[in-house]
């Protein structure tokens, strides 16, 4: 943060009339939050490759049935 920006333009108080010090504490604990926050997203903004492998795989395109196995498209 730029030392020429001053917690007004950061943070706006709604009510009440915190002293500089609250206002400094309070900031810096939404900071933390955020960042710690920010460190929990990440794994799951990483986009997983899939390998060959898991690409030349194709579903089961069967009825899901023991008696059924092709799904009807078979039929006597």
């Amino acid at each position: 943060m730029p030392s020429h920006v001053g917690l007004e333009h950061i943070v706006r108080t709604v009510s009440g009339n915190p002293t500089e010090d609250e206002l400094a504490a309070a900031t810096l604990v939404l900071a933390s939050m955020i960042e710690s926050a920010q460190d929990l997203d990440r794994p799951r903004d990483i986009v997983k490759r899939r390998t060959a492998w898991q690409l030349s795989q194709r579903s089961m395109r069967g009825g899901g049935s023991a008696s059924d196995p092709f799904g009807g498209s078979y039929r006597s």
